[in-house]
């Protein structure tokens, strides 16, 4: 997939910068940038401030992947609410052979 390249190519870029001196506040901050993403901002400051405070990175990553699971669920609702509505007025019970199956 090209985004997973993208977005690897981006995890060398932030490591590239740590060797070269960049703090890694700075380092994420910069891929952040890089990507232009909502989440990335969050993500970088997610681990930003895990790290400025010590707290752990681990327990960080997992609220933070629940939260945009979350997110994910509520943006998509709408959508599924739509399909069914639709399904179920057009006729997504018709006999067999017909053009009403939905899923």
């Amino acid at each position: 997939m090209k985004q997973s390249r993208e977005l690897g190519m981006n995890l060398v870029l932030l490591g590239a910068e740590m060797r070269a001196g960049r703090t890694m506040s700075d380092a994420l901050g910069s891929l952040a940038d890089r990507l232009g993403l909502d989440e990335a901002r969050s993500f970088a400051a997610m681990l930003r401030q895990s790290i400025e405070l010590g707290t752990d990175v681990g327990t960080a990553l997992r609220v933070f992947s629940d939260e945009m699971r979350e997110r994910r669920k509520i943006a998509f609702a709408p959508a599924v609410s739509a399909a069914l509505i639709g399904c179920f007025a057009g006729g997504c019970l018709a006999p067999a052979g017909s053009s009403g199956f939905c899923w």
